[in-house]
């Protein structure tokens, strides 16, 4: 797992737009920076998912925040993971625990089994559960198998 936010390649950059274009994402637009979660299956098969155009998905069909991610959760997800490598700990610091998790339904191909996968919200579920007391769940989005096929990177 990884997550990456970096200056966009011209050339990437217009992949994305054109990929946002025939999705029919609304008034898509060419950005200099994105966010992009990539993960790798245990065959060492790599996706790669757009947070962006999950956002925007998220938008254009006013889907609402409606599963609660308790702290047992959310610690049991961190220790699966090994995301405490990847999580700056002082952005976690700032992290908006208000602003809701962006998770996907994934089939793996090497299982068939389906996956719940975070690909935005690291800092926020680190923040939740090593720096906080907080006991109101964070809430998250899940987007279904075809919604995650339509943010996905190909």
């Amino acid at each position: 797992m990884s997550i990456e936010k970096n200056e966009t390649p011209p050339m990437y950059a217009r992949h994305i737009y054109e990929q946002q274009k025939a999705a029919g994402f609304p008034t898509p637009k060419i950005v200099a920076h994105i966010q992009i979660f990539r993960w790798t299956e245990k065959d060492g098969t790599e996706h790669r998912w757009s947070v962006d155009m999950a956002r925007a998905l998220i938008q254009a069909k006013g889907l609402q925040a409606d599963v609660p991610i308790d702290r047992e959760l959310a610690a049991d997800a961190l220790v699966k993971n090994d995301d405490e490598s990847v999580v700056d700990k002082k952005h976690a610091e700032q992290a908006d625990l208000d602003e809701p998790i962006i998770v996907i339904e994934h089939v793996e191909k090497s299982t068939n089994d389906t996956k719940h996968i975070i690909i935005d919200g690291w800092h926020r579920i680190y923040r939740f559960v090593k720096l906080t007391n907080r006991q109101e769940p964070l809430m998250a989005f899940v987007l279904t198998q075809a919604e995650a096929n339509q943010i996905k990177i190909k």
